[in-house]
């Protein structure tokens, strides 16, 4: 009987130090892993709101002799990739377009013109676009040009025009100023500048050729 009763103590003992070993494991790692092993065919779908945060891990997904289906529907899809993405799309046909080409499609551009002329050496400046909307409106791109009056005046070298487009408020405060002269142009801002409610798109020019004719600039609008 003695025997038997240390046996029975002595198994307790073990039962009692093997739970405290699993508890003190379980402390010691309070980030659990879950492993989902599904069986043949299983389907997963989830209703409602999922958030998932996902900061400073590695996702390793490997798809092979699969085919992975994704459909967005009556949703917007925001993709931000910091960093390289390295993406190759095999046997399919890919449509991107930029805000621009959106922008045109959907008919949400405008554009804005103006010009000033010169008879010799001179300064003066115009300006092409003025924001009326009541949301910020982005100057896509530029270009400038000078037009003889005359097809018997002298060319005139790009680097006699020096050119100043300047995006100001509507307290005249100046947002961006970009130098250049005509081999500049025309200019493709990427990113758009934006332009704010009542803001505006402002040349300014000094002319130092002894030509007569006019430089003209002409501005490419997104107001979406």
């Amino acid at each position: 009987m003695h025997v038997k009763k240390m046996k029975t103590v002595l198994i307790v003992l073990i039962a009692v130090i093997a739970l405290a070993g699993v508890v003190l494991v379980a402390k010691g790692y309070p980030d659990w892993n879950y492993q989902i092993l599904p069986g043949e065919g299983a389907v997963f779908q989830i209703i409602g709101q999922v958030d998932a945060n996902i900061t400073n891990a590695q996702i390793n997904v490997n798809i092979t002799n699969t085919s992975l289906d994704v459909n967005v529907t009556n949703s917007t899809l925001n993709v931000t990739v910091q960093g390289t993405a390295d993406v190759e799309i095999q046997n399919a046909e890919l449509n991107v377009q930029t805000l621009r080409e959106q922008a045109s499609a959907a008919g949400n551009v405008e554009y804005g013109n103006g010009g000033v002329d010169f008879a010799g050496a001179g300064s003066d400046s115009v300006i092409i676009y003025t924001n009326h909307h009541t949301d910020t409106v982005y100057l896509e791109q530029i270009t400038c040009a000078f037009n003889k009056f005359s097809s018997s005046q002298p060319n005139v070298d790009p680097s006699e025009v020096y050119i100043e487009i300047l995006i100001a408020d509507s307290d005249n405060n100046i947002l961006y100023l970009f130098p250049a002269n005509l081999n500049h142009f025309p200019i493709n801002f990427d990113p758009a500048i934006p332009i704010p409610p009542e803001g505006y798109v402002k040349m300014s020019v000094d002319f130092y050729s002894s030509a007569v004719g006019s430089v003209g600039a002409s501005a490419l609008i997104r107001t979406s």
